[in-house]
């Protein structure tokens, strides 16, 4: 039986994530990071063939169009072709190798000459992460294994990924976006390890059930497994689940959740934790919210009117659009603004650029105009706008005032999040603090779940990038526009009734 790389890597974080690929594909559902990290990871192949074929003698095999056999045929035809005239120094990106019991296609095979100019090859994979990470080595440990064992000359692997600190310059080229890694040594041990290790997935694959694995941190790591939902829905429920107590900070407490039998928040002892877990404890076990209203009225009531409550929306891509801006920076296209004036009117204006253009300039200016320059701004987990108008305010540093504004804006923000952490938890919130999970407890007549399409912050990403897709009509722009603009205006507005719910003292 023959896997492909894919499937031996769900193996790997889990045999019955594997033995669901295969036998009950249809339970799967990718959430929407997952689809982002496609799309990305598309558009990343796209520069790095551009960028790693400056002759421009590449090919790039379709096994869709020619179908897996023919790819693996026409390959080893080019493999031969290339070793007898290696002048032409042709890259082959997604040639494909079968050979025990493994399937690869790489993303890159690049003719070299090895020792006595012997005709060589280097594979290289592109990854869109900042670093090398270990999945990334099992990675290329299957490649390297299923190319040799095809008969490949393999001289080197190399790991290709994203360099964090590269600034776009703007004029469409991508030179330097991608480090590059030998990673040839590093890897033989996985490798002197695979045909065990196909084995053993092949093994798994010939059971007539799934393996009997609970949820774990594997669901995870090192990628959301989108087989998650329904694995939980079948195992027994627990009333007051330890994965409420969130954030474990000490080890003994970590140490004390991983054991097997703690499953129950009641299996953990006082002791153990914070004054933050003790409160989540206690509000669980006894079904009632905890509260202290005075308290939160008095943090509230030392900010006076006008009070701005502001959220960004950003896109983040990892091959940069925009010149000045690095792989994954959050550049803000949008942005949302409720006001309660002096008197206790509330007033709400908004900012949305789906041109496809740099948003920066306009919503920089259109934010300081509607901001006014007193008053707290109020933003829940407030260390994200922070960054977004720093961020803003060095890219216009030569804008001096309008640098400046932004600056100040930045130092009236208020973080409404630890304000509510500090003074209130509802059983609903099943330990979590965002903005989501806050609103239907406290406020259960306000929900996300009304929004049409975009109802959180990647749904928000995926739109902006269909929208300002050149291909995507326009009456789909328009509907993904009133949906952002719905979404946004919803979040503002939500840190208005919460803001207003807590100050009120009930």
């Amino acid at each position: 039986m023959t896997l492909s790389k894919s499937r031996l890597l769900a193996h790997l974080q889990c045999p019955k994530r594997l033995w669901l690929e295969v036998n009950a594909p249809l339970l799967k559902e990718d959430s929407a990071a997952t689809e982002a990290a496609y799309a990305a990871g598309n558009r990343l192949g796209e520069v790095a063939r551009e960028l790693f074929d400056a002759n421009g003698l590449g090919h790039t095999f379709d096994w869709k169009v020619d179908g897996v056999a023919s790819v693996v045929a026409q390959t080893q035809a080019a493999i031969k072709s290339t070793r007898k005239t290696l002048s032409r120094r042709a890259t082959l990106f997604e040639a494909a190798f079968e050979a025990g019991g493994a399937r690869v296609f790489v993303d890159m095979l690049k003719p070299m000459l090895g020792p006595g100019e012997v005709p060589r090859w280097g594979i290289v994979e592109v990854k869109s992460g900042t670093s090398v990470k270990d999945v990334y080595l099992d990675d290329a440990a299957i490649q390297y294994y299923a190319a040799t064992m095809a008969g490949l000359s393999l001289d080197s692997i190399f790991i290709a990924h994203i360099n964090g600190d590269w600034v776009y310059a703007g004029d469409g080229c991508y030179d330097g976006l991608l480090n590059t890694a030998d990673v040839t040594q590093e890897i033989q041990e996985r490798v002197r390890c695979m045909p065990i290790f196909i084995e053993r997935a092949q093994a798994t694959l010939k059971r007539r059930t799934a393996p009997t694995i609970r949820t774990g941190a594997q669901c995870n790591d090192p990628y959301p497994c989108g087989f998650f939902e329904h694995c939980q829905s079948r195992e027994p429920v627990v009333k007051h689940p330890v994965q409420w107590l969130r954030g474990a900070k000490t080890n003994v407490l970590r140490e004390h959740l991983a054991k097997p039998k703690v499953k129950d928040m009641r299996d953990v002892p006082d002791a153990l934790l914070n004054v933050l877990h003790l409160r989540v404890k206690k509000a669980t076990l006894s079904g009632r919210k905890w509260l202290d209203a005075r308290g939160a009225a008095a943090v509230l009531a030392a900010h006076t009117m006008p009070c701005y409550f502001l959220d960004f929306e950003t896109i983040g891509d990892v091959v940069p659009r925009w010149a000045g801006t690095t792989p994954y920076q959050p550049v803000p296209f949008q942005f949302s603004l409720h006001t309660i004036g002096a008197r206790g009117g509330l007033k709400h204006e908004a900012f949305l650029d789906l041109s496809g253009d740099d948003p920066r300039l306009q919503l920089a200016r259109a934010l300081v105009k509607t901001c006014g320059t007193k008053g707290a701004v109020f933003a829940y987990n407030a260390k994200f706008e922070a960054g977004c108008l720093e961020s803003l305010a060095e890219h216009f540093a030569n804008r001096t005032k309008l640098a400046k504004a932004l600056r100040s804006i930045k130092a009236r923000l208020v973080d409404l999040l630890p304000i509510v952490r500090d003074h209130f938890y509802h059983p609903l919130q099943q330990g979590r603090f965002g903005l989501k999970s806050v609103l239907p407890a406290l406020l259960p007549e306000l929900s996300y779940e009304s929004l049409d399409g975009v109802n959180n912050g990647m749904d928000a990403q995926l739109a902006y990038a269909e929208a300002t897709d050149s291909e995507t009509a326009t009456v789909r722009v328009n509907a993904l526009r009133r949906e952002l603009l719905a979404y946004c205006k919803l979040d503002t507005f939500a840190m208005v009734e919460i803001w207003r719910k807590l100050r009120s003292e009930f």
